[in-house]
């Protein structure tokens, strides 16, 4: 019989018959019924290093397939530590790893720009600054009304776009 032939979330027993994966499992089409192939626990489960998913020991884990107690990803805003738990990224930090010089940031909020692997203010009205760096902003990545541009002594910041604030009569008005 072919396994495709089950819906997701079930797999054919050696009889034919389409029977359930382990609970929090989308998968098991390899592994068969009542187990579950790796990588297809739902987020906050995982194998384990079994064949059933289990809920991940460590906090603010999202996958732990490898053991008992190991993190193989974090939730957004942690990264995992040596000993595979999960640990808060600095502020601003929305996904931070060991392997980036100790727990560097990989990724910032908006309106912060990655700089060393730490994640520092990007100037007003900007959104991403991570080519032009701190205080400054990235070509085109201003807010909704606002428009990059270079300033002598400042760099690239973000000014008022006068073309498409609201005019009243023929005067901008400024919010």
């Amino acid at each position: 019989c072919d396994p495709q032939q089950c819906d997701q979330g079930f797999s054919l027993t050696p009889t034919g018959v389409c029977a359930p994966c382990s609970m929090h499992c989308s998968n098991c089409s390899q592994s068969g019924p009542d187990h579950c192939d790796p990588g297809h626990c739902r987020a906050g489960y995982g194998l384990q290093g079994g064949n059933k998913c289990t809920k991940c020991q460590a906090d603010h884990c999202t996958d732990c397939d490898e053991g008992p107690g190991r993190c193989d990803a974090c939730s957004q805003g942690y990264g995992i530590t040596p000993d595979r738990s999960c640990e808060a990224c600095a502020d601003a930090c929305l996904r931070c790893s060991e392997a980036l010089s100790g727990f560097g940031c990989a990724q910032c909020v908006p309106g912060y720009g990655l700089d060393g692997g730490r994640c520092l203010a990007c100037g007003d009205q900007c959104e991403l600054c991570d080519s032009s760096g701190p205080g400054q902003c990235d070509a085109g990545k201003c807010s909704a009304g606002w428009a990059t541009k270079n300033v002598t002594g400042m760099g690239r910041i973000c000014v008022q776009d006068l073309e498409a604030s609201v005019e009243m009569k023929g005067r901008p008005l400024f919010f």
